[in-house]
């Protein structure tokens, strides 16, 4: 085996680094081939991530340079993760005076037993672009790696310069895995080695963990953060599905079609996670199989049953501040409900007046009950809204002015039902705005409604 840089990359000579043999003229120099102490600093942080690779390395193959970067991702992965894929898929690139090695890793760039290789006997064309490495393979297939790290950007573009590429191939003539325990080339879509039997995470597993179970795909490839996000996602639109499907007076067999409006945001809740687990795969995870070491469905049960119990303490913690006034409550709050600094509020916001006995209340607010609500006093019944200027509109019919209540748009789960209070005087008149659910509409509009003649 040759090397495949021109001879007078090696004028200097090889170094060793923690056991790796190095170019260092080439490693701990600029574009320039000029010795920057801060170059070799960020070199020896990075080397010092990659004892495992001299088991990699042939015989006379050299490191010349170390680099960050994101894998390979498609678009569909960037558009449904969001800026997350930058650290989902992180990875080291080391070239060599032979190859380039693909490492993906950890967020913090630790190792998970994947190692790639990229020949250079196997590419058409290879630069540097940007913050992007371009890579296009005698094959037709293509790679691009993303955010190559700045300070080393432009010695790469120079090194790529002196790349010989007609030197040794690999069978797959492409970027291919290799076994982490034998250092042979993997098979594309075989989950073992051929040559030592070393088991890796399949697609097969991913698909049903990823539909069987909340963020099964995730835990299963070893993101458990995803895994967390995307259990209470799923619980979530189960419970929507659930209640949704329960009877109630406007929908004796339950609303079917908000159930399957939020079936259809599962399935493609669930069809995103497996395409996520799908790709995660393909850098060839291997399955721990250590003693005392959990399996991936008890990993996964595991991982789904924390995602629950957090669901289930932050939907208590909500509950618990709704009881206590923090947070305004979703239900029509009769007088005996309502917190007493609600009161102090109201009146300081001058929505009521001091002295008057809060008889129903309802606060259309997420966080403050100053952002809106209807309320029913002893005196009159208001509708009050936060405008935009930060100031309170109040709109308010004295009780012995109330003419009629009518119902102009029903409620259900999602939406409001809204009742319009006329006065006699036909100029005057407001809506109230209230939650469907339990009555608790009906039952302000009816108090409301027995306030007329009286």
């Amino acid at each position: 085996m040759v090397d495949t840089l021109s001879p007078n990359m090696h004028k200097a000579g090889t170094d060793d680094l923690d056991g790796l043999p190095i170019v260092a003229e080439t490693m701990f120099a600029d574009h320039k081939g000029v010795h920057k102490p801060r170059i070799e600093k960020k070199q020896r942080n990075l080397a010092r991530k990659l004892p495992f690779l001299k088991e990699f390395l042939e015989e006379g193959e050299q490191l010349l340079a170390i680099t960050t970067a994101v894998s390979p991702v498609s678009f569909l992965e960037q558009w449904t993760t969001g800026f997350i894929f930058v650290y989902l898929k992180r990875c080291l690139l080391v070239f060599t005076n032979r190859r380039v090695f693909h490492i993906p890793t950890k967020t913090n760039f630790a190792y998970r037993r994947s190692v790639a290789q990229i020949r250079y006997g196997d590419i058409d064309t290879i630069a540097q672009k940007g913050s992007r490495l371009k890579i296009a393979y005698q094959t037709g297939a293509k790679d691009s790696f993303l955010y190559v790290r700045r300070s080393e950007r432009k010695k790469i573009r120079s090194l790529l310069q002196s790349v010989n590429l007609q030197g040794a191939t690999s069978d797959a003539r492409r970027r291919v895995h290799l076994c982490p325990n034998c250092t042979s080339e993997l098979e594309t879509d075989r989950y073992d080695c051929p040559r030592c039997g070393l088991e890796f995470k399949s697609r097969k597993r991913a698909l049903k963990l990823s539909l069987w179970l909340p963020g099964g795909g995730y835990f299963y490839t070893g993101h458990p953060f995803l895994g967390i996000v995307d259990a209470v996602v799923e619980v979530f639109f189960l419970v929507l599905i659930i209640v949704s499907l329960i009877p109630n007076a406007s929908f004796p067999n339950g609303n079917l079609a908000v159930a399957g409006f939020f079936a259809a945001l599962l399935v493609v809740e669930k069809m995103i996670t497996v395409y996520h687990a799908n790709h995660f795969v393909k850098e060839y995870l291997t399955v721990d199989e250590g003693p005392g070491s959990a399996g991936p469905v008890r990993t996964t049960l595991k991982w789904a049953g924390m995602a629950v119990g957090l669901m289930f303490v932050a939907t208590t913690m909500f509950g618990v501040l709704m009881q206590t006034g923090v947070v305004p409550s979703e239900r029509v709050l009769g007088p005996d409900e309502i917190p007493q600094g609600y009161y102090g509020d109201l009146i300081a916001e001058g929505i009521i007046r001091d002295g008057e006995v809060i008889e129903f209340f309802y606060s259309e607010g997420l966080i403050s009950i100053r952002e809106g609500g209807s309320i029913l006093t002893n005196q009159r019944v208001i509708s009050y809204q936060e405008g935009d200027d930060d100031l309170v509109a109040v709109y308010e019919i004295w009780n012995p002015e109330i003419a009629s209540v009518e119902l102009i748009k029903q409620g259900d789960s999602l939406n409001y039902s809204v009742y319009h209070v006329s006065a006699h005087d036909e100029e005057v008149w407001l809506d109230l705005w209230l939650p469907h659910e339990y009555g608790d509409a009906e039952k302000f509009a009816a108090a409301v409604e027995a306030k007329i003649g009286n």
